[in-house]
């Protein structure tokens, strides 16, 4: 499994390259849970956003099925990004000093 969060990180981070400073996402198995501990910062503000993902383990029997679920994840948090890098571009420009 930690192939595809690989792959898929590693799209992710030629997709928002441009706008994410960095992006780390890694996995663990724990408590009957396959969990993704996703996070990025943005190179507007660099603050930390960090969000952690639960599947649990009995929802998934095959490493398909887990390959999808992790797929979704991803998905979820693809729009997340999104959503903070709108808010972003949608405020209005900060005035300078120097007018």
């Amino acid at each position: 499994m930690k192939a595809t969060v690989d792959r898929l990180l590693n799209y992710m981070r030629s997709d928002y390259a441009d706008e994410c400073e960095s992006m780390v996402c890694g996995i663990w198995s724990a408590n009957g849970q396959i969990e993704l501990r996703c996070g990025f910062t943005l190179r507007w503000d660099h603050e930390l956003r960090q969000r952690t993902y639960r599947i649990p383990a009995e929802s998934a029997a095959t490493d398909l099925e887990r390959a999808h679920l992790i797929a979704a994840a991803f998905a979820s948090w693809r729009s997340e990004i999104e959503h903070v890098i709108v808010g972003f571009r949608d405020r209005p420009p900060v005035p300078s000093d120097h007018e």
